[in-house]
């Protein structure tokens, strides 16, 4: 699987190192996403206020999204997200 990651971090590093899958990019938090994700899941382990920008990214892209972020608050995620793409 090709993953995307937001964050470099500990988590973000701890993410990265692990294998199996296949990291495409990792973005930092001052990073844009990749215009062309190519990848089948993108992982958000970067700061609570960047995921709204990646939740954006991930929307606009198709792209499922996994939120291992903490500190954010998106009231209106369901309705926001639909059946586009999915969030965990």
């Amino acid at each position: 699987m090709r993953i995307g990651l937001f964050g470099r971090g500990r988590l973000g590093s701890a993410i990265a190192t692990r294998g199996g899958n296949e990291i495409a990019w990792t973005i930092g938090r001052e990073g844009d996403p990749p215009a062309e994700p190519k990848v089948e899941v993108a992982i958000d382990a970067s700061s609570g206020g960047a995921v709204q920008k990646h939740l954006d990214w991930a929307i606009a892209n198709g792209v499922d999204l996994v939120i291992g972020a903490t500190g954010w608050n998106i009231p209106d995620l369901e309705a926001r997200v639909g059946r586009s793409i999915g969030v965990v």
